[in-house]
């Protein structure tokens, strides 16, 4: 299985809930209409297992302090990175899309945020997916 930073930002909120994430839709799952074909089920990946394999990767010491402050903030405000910048998606909300409500309290620039939480899920991913990109993982705005 391949992780991708979506699927990681979409599993974060459910690392620290004590409770099973069993009504989310899995968004690699294949339409009911679509043929079936035999599927090698070491690569299928359940909910279960990729929240585990999240855990994991989040004890790796790959985020800096800032990085994991806003994820986690992010995450419990339920934040959307396929959604953060859409004008309307969060109408009606009384903070605006998480990204500018962490921007806001922490002083820096939304683009800055987002900037540093889509940089945290692609370490995350790069960890889950077994890449070691170290080198590249230097924090430019902090």
């Amino acid at each position: 299985m391949t992780y991708t930073p979506g699927q990681v930002a979409h599993l974060l909120p459910y690392l620290w809930d004590e409770y099973l994430p069993s009504g989310l839709d899995n968004p690699v799952k294949a339409d009911p209409d679509m043929p079936r074909g035999s599927t090698d089920v070491s690569h299928k990946g359940t909910w279960m297992a990729m929240l585990a394999d999240l855990r994991l990767a989040w004890e790796e010491p790959v985020l800096t302090d800032d990085e994991r402050r806003r994820v986690l903030h992010f995450a419990l405000l339920g934040g959307d990175l396929d959604n953060d910048g859409i004008e309307g998606f969060y109408k009606g909300s009384p903070v605006g899309p998480p990204a500018q409500h962490i921007a806001k309290h922490e002083g820096k620039d939304p683009r800055t945020v987002r900037g540093s939480i889509n940089r945290a899920a692609e370490k995350l991913a790069d960890v889950l997916n077994g890449i070691d990109r170290s080198e590249e993982w230097e924090d430019p705005d902090d």
